[in-house]
């Protein structure tokens, strides 16, 4: 199967000015950055998870992954809690509050707007399309992202 050219200036710029509308209209607003919105997101679909799990899912270093959970904490958005059941006591497992969960409401109703302001510019069929392409590429990077790795740092 021969493969598509995509232009990689189109490809490296892309997701670039999509986290920077993001950010710019939504997250920053709200007193949040795209990796603080990610987190609670996934908390909110998860209920509790570790800083080490975190680490995983994000791809950040440690020390944002600190300083992250730091600012949410201080903003009530998450609790860090010992008391909970973990296989390692060293372990503090995290939480999200109920206002860490409005807040993400609070995002995603903000995402549906701008989904809602695509029909203007895309047919029906070009949105589902995109959402199935956006939802394939997905799992394909969550998948490959140690292959792509090599093969973006080979020179």
């Amino acid at each position: 199967m021969k493969c598509i050219k995509i232009p990689s200036e189109d490809f490296i710029f892309i997701g670039e000015k999509i986290e920077s509308m993001a950010n710019k209209c939504i997250f920053h607003p709200m007193g949040l950055s795209l990796s603080s919105m990610r987190i609670l997101s996934y908390l909110h679909n998860k209920k509790v998870t570790t800083a080490k799990e975190l680490l995983i899912l994000t791809g950040k270093s440690k020390s944002n992954i600190t300083q992250r959970l730091n600012i949410l904490e201080k903003n009530g958005l998450i609790t860090r809690d010992k008391s909970l059941q973990s296989k390692d006591r060293r372990e503090t497992l995290l939480k999200i509050t109920s206002l860490g969960k409005s807040r993400v409401k609070e995002a995603f109703n903000k995402v549906e707007k701008f989904h809602l302001s695509k029909e203007k510019y895309f047919t029906k069929k070009e949105i589902e399309e995109h959402i199935k392409f956006m939802h394939k590429l997905t799992i394909f990077l969550n998948k490959e992202e140690a292959k792509l790795k090599n093969v973006f740092n080979k020179k």
